[in-house]
């Protein structure tokens, strides 16, 4: 029997110190923050205000969407102080992104890799609006692993969180099914599917009908008023402002849909884990939505970094962030204007550039 290795109680006593004065540290800087009187906490103010205590507000203009199992998560955190919740959002979002970090055996050596991709704007404007997007990167991450390593719990729970933004894990969520189907062993299916399907049913009963007014209103306007706004990067609304024509958009999306089906065909029928299978799903999805709002092009970010790093090409995943980076460098109103045409136009460029090396390399390898 291994002997099992444990930390000094000095050592132990230590990091527990030195995590409870960098959590200190964190809240009080969130607490500390303008966020009352500027935007600071946009989207974490609207969905601590809508869930607060319990008492759920759908339909609000601008206001909560999210899912009824979503609220489960949220609910609690409206019992602690506004800046609090949201330190916590952020903490996710940070969790989010390191979950997906390339598994590299030096972490010395990588460690400015890591540090770039933490710092990328996308990252910082999520711990500033207080998104949820980290939960639908960990989301991800939970189900897309759960779903290889025929983890029932991991893909449980990996499904509900990924679920909260369809835009972005619709197409994961078929891919996956699909490969739990053809793969798994049926008394683990049941163990997904039993739980997870008890958790919507039961979420619906107590919001459901609240949350479908909100998504289908009575006079056929979506209160959300998203779709085709300036923050929407979906290919369809980005290609009208580039004045691309209905028909040249249809092609484009079916282009796109026959260029993934290809990769899938070349690589991810015989490696179907790999994390570029992940972002061509993802990618895909979220440009073929008929609304995705322009923060979740972290997602893509993230995946397309862990991606590039795992495929050898670090300086194209260095090029990436700093790419995504460059309407930090911008005023304030073009960053507004502008920000969602130029991660639809980055999106397209890493699916591609992505792709292209990959199959170049694949014709490498048999030569």
């Amino acid at each position: 029997m291994k002997k099992i290795k444990t930390i000094p109680t000095k050592q132990a006593l230590l990091l527990v110190l030195s995590v409870a004065i960098l959590g200190v540290l964190w809240f009080y800087t969130f607490c500390h923050l303008p966020f009352q009187e500027t935007s600071l906490a946009i989207d974490w103010k609207v969905l601590w205000r809508d869930t607060f205590h319990g008492q759920v507000v759908y339909g609000r203009p601008g206001g909560l969407f999210l899912p009824p199992w979503g609220l489960l998560i949220l609910i609690p955190l409206t019992y602690l102080p506004l800046c609090i919740g949201w330190g916590v959002m952020a903490l996710w979002a940070f969790g989010g992104a390191f979950v997906w970090a390339p598994p590299w055996n030096s972490w010395r050596k990588h460690l400015p890799s890591l540090l770039v991709l933490l710092a990328a704007f996308p990252l910082l404007r999520q711990l500033a609006d207080g998104n949820i997007e980290g939960l639908i990167l960990g989301g991800l991450w939970l189900s897309w692993l759960g779903v290889r390593d025929e983890k029932p719990a991991w893909v449980a729970l990996g499904a509900a969180l990924t679920s909260l933004k369809p835009q972005v894990s619709t197409l994961v969520l078929l891919y996956l099914g699909f490969q739990m189907v053809r793969t798994w062993k049926r008394k683990n299916l049941f163990r997904v599917g039993i739980p997870l399907l008890a958790l919507i049913a039961l979420t619906m009963l107590w919001q459901g009908k609240a949350w479908l007014a909100a998504l289908f209103p009575a006079d056929g306007l979506s209160a959300q008023m998203g779709r085709g706004m300036l923050w929407d990067m979906s290919w369809w609304t980005t290609a009208s402002r580039w004045g691309i024509s209905p028909g040249l958009q249809i092609l484009g999306a079916l282009l796109l849909l026959w260029l993934g089906g290809l990769f899938w065909k070349k690589i991810g029928r015989t490696h179907p884990w790999t994390p570029g299978m992940a972002l061509t799903l993802v990618g895909i999805n979220l440009l073929l939505s008929p609304y995705a709002a322009a923060n979740s092009f972290l997602d893509v970010l993230v995946i397309g970094f862990t991606s590039l790093s795992a495929a050898g090409f670090t300086f194209l995943a260095w090029a990436a962030v700093l790419v995504a980076d460059v309407p930090l460098l911008r005023s304030p109103a073009w960053r507004y204007a502008h920000s969602s045409n130029w991660y639809t136009g980055e999106t397209l460029a890493l699916l591609a550039l992505f792709w292209l090396l990959t199959l170049l390399s694949q014709k490498g390898t048999r030569q």
